[in-house]
């Protein structure tokens, strides 16, 4: 039985390792353990690695080969100088290659349609909206002066008494555009004033994801900008919209309506497919959605088909529950089934409704708690 805290404390502190390439410094992240690696993977947002993504890759260079065999590596990953590849080599064997684009993990797989989008597909959506100027004219001023690199106007709005975590509807903030256009400056300037080095947007990225992934983007080296954000407390482990800053503060409707944006803006569905994915009656839907009468509170089994209709993760699915009031009861076996399905990512509401009944006589579409 592997001990996964103590798995992510090594992980942690394995030191990088610099090779020269070409004149230009790489930062190599290396071990022999397939376990450390694929920790490391999903620090960063991509799924395990699997011997099909293996390619061969008789090119690598001899520096980095040396590097491995002298530190007894058998994995090397960089994202360094906008490379951002994964390397496996054996002393003596062919190497192998993967590109990181290829492994970046899906948020979720859509019920029922098998749809899914990758980090980069979200990074790109994200960035082509938030540099939309029809978008930009509804920004606060401090990060409109950062979109525009003005150094002397973000420095005046912030002495002038300008909040540097100030953010759009959708979470992104003034830090998160300094790193999307690669200003040192700017994101040490917004970190002096305090602005929140873990802040996150409504679909979980991060200003360290956005250094991150932005070298996928745009081919741009943003090195230094990381080192930056992590000697301010940078954390690569915070994933999903519960670690949102603002997030823990919003009530149920907000939330809910978070996720339904997030979903019909990413193109995974429209919206009637989230009720009719779920069985929900169209007016009780909607009657939640809009929340038109303050007294009206969804019931539990109403959450739940919700959050089925939305594909939510059990992470996701439990923090939204809790807001409604609600939770998963251990020894209940009705919501263990369900709790079940949601957890391998199973939002056919057919086959859930019929092991609903066949186990416990009750079906979630009728039966209300």
């Amino acid at each position: 039985m592997i001990n996964m805290a103590n798995t992510t404390k090594k992980l942690v502190n394995l030191p990088e390792v610099v090779v020269e390439i070409c004149g230009r410094p790489y930062n190599y992240f290396m071990t022999d353990s397939k376990i450390l690696m694929n920790g490391r993977l999903a620090q960063i947002g991509c799924r395990e690695l699997r011997p099909i993504d293996l390619r061969l890759n008789p090119n690598l260079s001899t520096a980095v080969r040396d590097k491995m065999a002298e530190v007894g590596a058998k994995y090397s990953l960089t994202l360094s100088n906008g490379v951002a590849v994964l390397n496996y080599y054996r002393q003596g064997k062919t190497p192998f290659i993967v590109f990181l684009n290829e492994l970046l993990d899906p948020w979720r797989k859509v019920a029922g349609e098998g749809k899914t989008i990758s980090l980069l597909q979200q990074l790109q959506d994200m960035v082509s909206m938030f540099m939309n100027p029809s978008v930009q004219m509804y920004w606060p001023p401090l990060m409109n002066a950062v979109n525009r690199e003005d150094l002397d106007a973000a420095r005046f709005l912030l002495e002038a008494g300008s909040a540097p975590d100030d953010h759009t509807e959708e979470g992104l903030n003034a830090l998160m555009v300094a790193v999307i256009k690669n200003n040192k400056e700017l994101v040490q300037l917004l970190l002096k004033n305090k602005a929140e080095v873990n802040a996150m947007t409504s679909n979980g990225w991060t200003p360290l994801r956005f250094a991150t992934f932005m070298c996928l983007y745009d081919k741009k080296d943003r090195t230094e900008i990381i080192e930056i954000l992590k000697k301010a407390g940078a954390r690569s482990d915070l994933k999903g919209l519960p670690y949102l800053s603002i997030w823990k503060r919003m009530t149920f409707h907000e939330k809910l309506n978070a996720y339904i944006r997030w979903v019909t803006r990413n193109g995974l569905c429209k919206e009637s497919d989230i009720y009719k994915r779920c069985k929900m009656d169209k007016r009780t839907y909607w009657k939640i959605r809009n929340n038109k009468n303050p007294n009206y509170h969804p019931k539990k089994n109403s959450v739940l088909q919700l959050i089925i209709g939305l594909g939510l993760p059990l992470r996701e699915a439990e923090d939204l529950l809790a807001t409604a009031g609600y939770s998963f009861i251990h020894k209940d076996e009705f919501d263990a089934i369900i709790k079940r399905h949601i957890q391998v990512g199973d939002c056919d509401m057919t086959r859930i409704e019929d092991e609903l009944y066949e186990k416990t006589g009750k079906t979630l579409c009728f039966y209300e708690k």
